[in-house]
């Protein structure tokens, strides 16, 4: 390893140019200098190309796939472009905090043993306005306790730092996952290298409001079938985690007034764990739709 590594920041985008703008200039007031920074265009339609240009460093490269293919293909490519010794990611609508690289490193070359990945924590603001939010809460910075499964501590990939050998060894991004794929390649992780959560929010994550009929609202319960058949044993051994797991497809189907579908998941999140007073609420929501239906 060399003594000044380069970092890969890799940043999937997509139809989000001026967010983007917002996400690149985050990497480039980083004040840890020696970086690459590798924007994989998922076909944008756009002028998210344009906006990249607009940028004169060298550091930045952009790689175009030539038709929309989402967002686990769009990181698979970044990676394989990489040429770093470290693996950033970034989500084009999200923004870095400028010591946020330089503080990772710190990490990965003073704590004993060397982590394959170092996560840290984040603040979420709605874009637009509104106070930021510190994610986690009452949590130590410390190794993640390799036994639990991760869910519970689990933050996107705009707060990872990883050593490139770390995902050459577990494999990259599952690309037959088109959301959660970033909570499967976690648990992949934490299960073969020692991973570091560090407790200081050095990432915006700016939240969305969510816009009904999307595209993967109609595969969104193949998708949550599909992580329960790869990983359903090791949820089990985090009842909190499955529960919760259970709560959010119900809780999404609810947002969809498909109640007759929610209440299935919502009754498993309820018997995986029943004082969670948020499941009664939403179970009584569901059959007062179901009622008012009629």
């Amino acid at each position: 390893m060399s003594s000044i590594p380069l970092i890969s920041v890799i940043i999937p985008t997509y139809n989000r140019a001026k967010m983007l703008q917002r996400a690149i200039k985050s990497v480039l007031a980083q004040d840890y200098r020696h970086l690459e920074i590798i924007v994989v265009d998922d076909a944008s339609q756009d002028n998210t190309v344009e906006i990249i240009k607009s940028f004169k460093d060298s550091r930045i490269k952009i790689h175009q796939l030539p038709v929309n293919r989402g967002v686990s293909i769009a990181r698979n490519e970044g990676i394989k472009k990489s040429t770093g010794e470290y693996l950033a990611f970034l989500d084009s609508d999200d923004e870095f905090m400028p010591n946020k690289l330089r503080k990772c490193l710190d990490i990965f070359q003073e704590i004993k043993p060397s982590p394959g990945m170092v996560f840290s924590n984040l603040y979420t603001q709605i874009d637009g306005g509104g106070d930021k939010q510190q994610k986690i809460k009452n949590v130590k910075s410390d190794f993640i306790n390799l036994s639990k499964f991760p869910g519970s501590v689990f933050l996107p990939p705009s707060t990872w730092i990883m050593t490139k050998q770390s995902i050459e060894k577990v494999g990259y991004f599952d690309q037959n996952i088109k959301s959660s794929e970033d909570l499967d390649l976690f648990a992949r992780i934490v299960r073969t290298v020692p991973v570091y959560f560090f407790n200081e929010p050095l990432v915006n994550l700016y939240v969305h409001k969510s816009l009904e009929g999307r595209d993967i609202d109609l595969i969104a319960d193949d998708i949550r079938f599909y992580l329960l058949k790869k990983w359903l044993p090791e949820m089990k051994k985090d009842p909190q985690f499955l529960s919760d797991f259970y709560y959010c497809a119900g809780k999404h189907h609810v947002r969809l007034k498909s109640f007759s579908k929610a209440i299935p998941w919502l009754w498993k999140a309820l018997l995986a764990n029943p004082k969670n007073n948020r499941i009664y609420f939403k179970i009584i929501q569901s059959l007062a739709g179901l009622i008012l239906k009629k």
